[in-house]
């Protein structure tokens, strides 16, 4: 999907104008979930090739422990022209820090974790990130170890170009052959789908992430509280609709 983050009310602007243009819900259902969450209901449109559109109020959810100041990544980001227009992009390095968040915590480290790697991979070649800054801002935002292991996922992977003292600077206070292990319990659940069971999984991503001494407190992603239930259920059916799309398309592709 593509993610676009605008400020305040702009966001729901926005999202009302790409509907009037055309765009349609990418399914129907989770109204009153989306009032809280930090994107918009996805759109996507009509006519194309149903790639899904997600106008962001903010880049994460409400409730995370990491620390963060939007507004100085809005004031640091670059000016680029994209189709005729000026917009807004994030520096690299909080372009890094945002996916990792975003598929370590929010995802832990499962669904997703292929099209993060590539993302990750291909950001870096096209723009080389300046890595003090980035393990600095990773650190501050009680962020070190959700990058470290995009990072080496990315590196193993997608052969990302990510130097090893990077990684060590980030790295968990864990053995080699429990990071070993771990990054290959990862790998085989986002594959292969021969990994642990989702609990194990959880487990096994809490060990990684070592939430305490990450400073998260006892907050997991992956409560069971009714949150958590919601926000499961409504990208249980975004899935399902994706998965609608691509088989949509298949008949076009053979003709």
């Amino acid at each position: 999907d593509i993610d676009v983050v605008a400020r305040g009310a702009d966001a729901e602007r926005l999202w009302t104008a790409l509907r009037e243009d055309g765009w349609r819900l990418e399914f129907e259902g989770g109204a009153e979930f989306y009032e809280g969450h930090q994107h918009l209901p996805p759109l996507v449109w009509s006519g194309g090739l149903g790639v899904v559109l997600e106008i962001h109020r903010s880049l994460l959810a409400p409730r995370t422990p990491f620390l963060l100041d939007e507004g100085e990544w809005w004031r640091d980001a670059r000016r680029i022209r994209f189709a005729g227009h000026s917009v807004a992009v994030l520096e690299p390095e909080a372009q890094l820090l945002y996916l990792a968040i975003h598929i370590a915590w929010s995802h832990a480290l499962g669904r997703g974790l292929v099209r993060t790697v590539r993302d990750v991979s291909a950001l870096i070649a096209a723009t080389p990130p300046v890595w003090d800054r980035g393990v600095e801002r990773a650190t501050e935002a009680r962020a070190a170890s959700t990058v470290y292991w995009t990072m080496r996922l990315a590196r193993t992977l997608g052969d990302a170009a990510v130097p090893a003292e990077v990684l060590d600077r980030l790295r968990p206070p864990r053995p080699d052959w429990v990071l070993n292990r771990l990054e290959r319990s990862f790998i085989e659940a986002a594959l292969f789908r021969s990994g642990p069971y989702p609990r194990i999984l959880e487990a096994l991503c809490a060990l990684a992430i070592d939430p305490g001494g990450s400073g998260h407190g006892d907050h997991r992603p992956w409560e069971t509280d009714e949150q958590v239930r919601a926000e499961v259920e409504v990208e249980n059916a975004a899935e399902r609709a994706r998965f609608a799309n691509r088989l949509a398309r298949i008949p076009a592709g053979l003709g």
